[in-house]
């Protein structure tokens, strides 16, 4: 017997042919701006990009979800792609940011313009993809949220701020608003980042603020640190901004130059900065957490502690904690164990690699068992959740507005963790102090300590993270390892 395997051949093409492709003339005024923001912010190449010529059927099906909906994000600097779409009105409602995305659906180049859901723009962008993920990079502090982009322009008004720049040189954009206070929050904001930083200096050393070339950006940073005796990481901040908003999209940042690399290492050298040499010890968080008490009624103490749990089993960063969801396909429950697969977005997270899956086993006492509290922080979250049935991260807000709780969210409950268990050290601190138990305390192998926290390199870990732990401050009381209960997969 034998079996035929249904096929579809995708069909290539390039950005610039999508631009010249016709549209319905009541869009033609919005998608041809957005084509010339394109113009400003990309690099020149980008017409000349292969990609697949995707329908929207290709993509969504007949119908969009509105999970996927929810995640759809453009590559597209927000606050532009509102004046874009409406240039006397650049404010952002939701209602407003939802429309503008179903048109960029409904027109080829829009699809083109896609970053995520990742697994979509790898799909189109199969053969273009290392020039539009760099570029996405790039232009990332101007992919702002909806919200941000349109308080930053309620902002801008109220401060009467008036001369766009354009990020691209001596190029300038086609079209203006009727009114010149509406204006993109990032050009302002490098208008007066520009001047602040460089005004004073540039104009001495004739040098242009908009295009320095390595030399001078190396001068300037050593100015910085002789006359104005600015402090090393201060000076780090200088170079990012000046490397950030002077040609954003060339292959080659200034801050890559091996004469700034070298100029800032010269600095560092000067001030070397003091390592922390010890790190809090685990069973002494792990004994307090034994003795405490959590109200079943509380979700923010729940939330609390799962966080702190899944951070003392795993080792991840803080920021994994956000990367995890209680859907069926990022999340799998039973009474023994609980399988995550995290979203695209770790720290080490890239084309080639993804961190690994999370498989959280049951604990033999109630306080430390993860598969007793994260169903129970689901269950107790589950009346707040009913405000956006979208939401699929397994930590929300527990008050005010419901949507996803950030990493500085989830930095909140674990401060607050420590400091209540008199432990000094940083919400990030957990990251060194569990991969020095693992290796020390539970004489795991390095390849394993490595594996559970998701290390890239030994090396990394054993010149910054790992520490001589401090001596006990309280008797331990008798509990099963809290590493020993994850394993990756």
């Amino acid at each position: 017997m034998t079996f035929s395997l249904p096929f579809q051949i995708m069909a290539s093409t390039t950005m610039g042919e999508l631009c010249l492709r016709p549209v319905s003339p009541e869009q033609e005024g919005f998608f041809s701006r957005i084509i010339q923001i394109i113009e400003d912010t990309y690099p020149d190449d980008w017409r000349s990009w292969e990609i697949q010529d995707l329908s929207y059927s290709d993509l969504f099906g007949e119908k969009i979800s509105s999970r996927i909906e929810a995640k759809l994000r453009f590559a597209i600097p927000t606050a532009e792609m509102a004046m874009a779409y409406c240039p006397n009105d650049a404010s952002l409602s939701e209602k407003k940011y939802r429309l503008i995305k179903r048109k960029l659906l409904e027109w080829p180049l829009g699809r083109a313009l896609l970053y995520s859901p990742h697994s979509i723009m790898e799909k189109i962008h199969d053969k273009s993809y290392e020039d539009f993920i760099k570029t996405v990079k790039l232009l990332k502090p101007r992919l702002t949220a909806r919200d941000e982009a349109s308080t930053s322009e309620c902002t801008l008004r109220k401060r009467g701020s008036t001369s766009p720049i354009s990020l691209r040189g001596n190029k300038t954009p086609r079209y203006e608003s009727s009114e010149p206070n509406r204006v993109p929050v990032t050009d302002s904001f490098m208008a007066k980042m520009m001047d602040l930083l460089t005004k004073q200096w540039t104009s001495d050393n004739n040098v242009s603020p908009k295009t320095p070339s390595p030399g001078d950006l190396a001068r300037y940073l050593i100015n910085l640190y002789n006359v104005k005796k600015l402090a090393p990481r201060t000076i780090l901040v200088h170079k990012s901004a000046i490397s950030t908003f002077t040609k954003p999209c060339n292959t080659s940042p200034l801050s890559d130059h091996p004469l700034v690399k070298k100029t800032i290492k010269a600095i560092l050298l000067k001030n070397p900065p003091k390592r922390c040499s010890y790190i809090w010890n685990v069973a002494d968080l792990v004994n307090w957490m034994g003795q405490r008490k959590i109200e079943d009624s509380s979700l923010f103490q729940i939330s609390q502690h799962v966080a702190t749990l899944l951070l003392l089993a795993t080792g991840r960063r803080v920021h994994d904690l956000t990367l995890l969801h209680i859907d069926a396909e990022h999340c799998q429950i039973t009474r023994e164990q609980i399988i995550f697969w995290p979203s695209f977005g770790s720290k080490t997270d890239n084309a080639n690699y993804r961190q690994s899956g999370w498989c959280l086993s049951k604990s033999d006492k109630t306080t430390f068992d993860l598969c007793y509290w994260i169903p129970k922080l689901i269950n107790k979250s589950e009346q707040r959740r009913k405000a956006d049935p979208t939401l699929t991260n397994l930590f929300i807000t527990t008050r005010n507005r419901v949507k996803a709780a950030s990493r500085s969210v989830i930095t909140g409950w674990l401060r607050l963790i420590l400091k209540d268990a008199k432990i000094k050290g940083s919400p990030g601190s957990f990251r060194s102090a569990v991969a020095t138990d693992n290796w020390v305390n539970k004489n795991l192998d390095i390849d394993e300590v490595l594996r559970k926290g998701n290390w890239r390199s030994s090396s990394t870990f054993l010149k910054h993270y790992f520490k001589e732990v401090e001596a006990r401050t309280r008797n331990v009381i008798a509990n099963q390892a809290m590493s020993d209960l994850f394993f990756t997969i």
